[in-house]
């Protein structure tokens, strides 16, 4: 694979006889298979390539190299580099090269047990993930925001110490909710209050600690009901999906996943872990697999929908082993989508017609899915079904957009007598 990617012979060799010669042969056929230009991999690979030598010089066996190897490469050798000049050192580059090539590494030889030595505290960190997924069956992105707030909170109370979890006391979680409600706005603050008291009942699930701990979590007051979600209008729509050119693969692709979070209130989770197995074209339905609340539901697939996907599918997919519905057109080509990437073909879309101060997130889709299935005489059973709510109590903020129904029970306003 050297050899599609360097035209010199030399250069192959060198590379070859680099210590990491073998994983330099394999990372150049994994960049291709996903997509990358030769550019970018000749610029990867000579990272890769002065990591090598440096490791070689250092007598460190060219074996899956630790976060500890890396970070050490990065942040002391090379700032002070003294290699050839044709070493590559810009340190972005570097890191992303070095990403590629631990990942890699990893898949083809998965790290012996305890061969990185954690901290206690990312330790303790990594057991409080664990009984959220198999004990409290949370996704993978509150997961990773409790882990955040419970190794933010542990650093913060012990800094660089032993971690002594018996010297916890009530202060301890009041100072650090006080500092959040203070430093930012309610909404952090807000999922800071249950993060903490996930990893509190942990503690006491593990014989650490005892209830006094959970109580001592302050509650951030945030009235319910108070804010009316932002949706587009009639016309807006319109611009939105008109924005989109589906000329192209990738615009087909985008316009496809608008419409799921348009027409069908999906979140851009449930479009990224959309299946091509979960397109019954038979029965006209599309399934969503539980994410969110942790149970999936059945929606029925409307007409646009359905020839936006059929289009998709036809003429845009690329081809690849990846079963989900949605994949990257770009390097790294053929795998599914991540947040970003829905995340930026809405926020693109909205910018082009002149609505981007709207939002900046793709939940203003599903908000205004909501709200036209509400003006068009939905009843909030039917919205909570579609949105995949557990309780009605969560879609009924929806009817303060009915602005049409709102407008029949609103009383007149008194006038001023002289």
């Amino acid at each position: 694979m050297l050899d599609r990617c360097f035209t010199c012979g030399k250069v192959v060799r060198r590379l070859r006889a680099n210590p990491l010669g073998r994983d330099i042969e394999r990372l150049a056929a994994h960049l291709l298979d996903r997509g990358y230009a030769r550019t970018v991999i000749q610029v990867y690979i000579e990272a890769v390539e002065h990591f090598g030598s440096w490791l070689g010089r250092k007598g460190i066996p060219p074996t899956t190299p630790n976060a500890s190897v890396i970070a050490r490469f990065l942040n002391k050798h090379l700032p002070h580099c003294r290699c050839s000049s044709a070493s590559l050192r810009h340190f972005v580059t570097v890191r992303a090269a070095l990403g590629h090539l631990k990942h890699l590494q990893q898949e083809m030889k998965p790290l012996p047990h305890g061969a990185v030595k954690a901290t206690p505290m990312e330790a303790l960190v990594h057991e409080f993930d664990e009984h959220m997924q198999h004990v409290c069956g949370l996704q993978a992105a509150t997961r990773l925001q409790y882990q955040r707030y419970a190794h933010r909170f542990l650093r913060g109370v012990f800094k660089s110490g032993a971690l002594q979890i018996g010297r916890l006391d009530a202060k301890d979680p009041i100072a650090f909710i006080r500092e959040y409600a203070r430093r930012w706005r309610p909404a952090a603050a807000t999922v800071a209050v249950p993060a903490l008291r996930g990893f509190f009942r942990f503690l006491q699930f593990r014989g650490l600690c005892d209830e006094r701990l959970v109580q001592a979590v302050p509650t951030v007051r945030k009235w319910a009901q108070t804010t009316i979600p932002k949706t587009l209008s009639g016309g807006q729509v319109e611009r939105f999906l008109e924005s989109f050119d589906r000329s192209t693969a990738a615009g087909q692709r985008d316009y496809a996943m608008a419409l799921c979070m348009l027409d069908l209130g999906l979140r851009a989770s449930e479009v990224i872990h959309l299946q091509l197995r979960d397109v019954d074209w038979r029965d006209s339905v599309l399934r969503i697999a539980a994410t969110k609340c942790r149970r999936g539901h059945v929606l029925p697939l409307p007409q646009r929908v359905g020839q936006a996907l059929a289009r998709y599918l036809r003429y845009g997919r690329p081809r690849g082993r990846d079963t989900h519905l949605f994949l990257r057109h770009r390097a790294p080509r053929g795998v599914v989508v991540s947040r970003r990437v829905v995340r930026w073909a809405v926020e693109q879309a909205l910018n082009r017609c002149g609505i981007g101060r709207l939002s900046t997130g793709t939940h203003i889709l599903r908000h205004t899915a909501a709200s036209r299935m509400i003006q068009r005489g939905a009843t909030m059973k039917e919205i909570a079904d579609i949105l995949g709510h557990r309780s009605i109590n969560t879609s009924a903020i929806y009817a303060k957009v009915n602005l049409p129904m709102l407008a029949h029970v609103a009383m007149p306003w008194p006038e001023v007598q002289p």
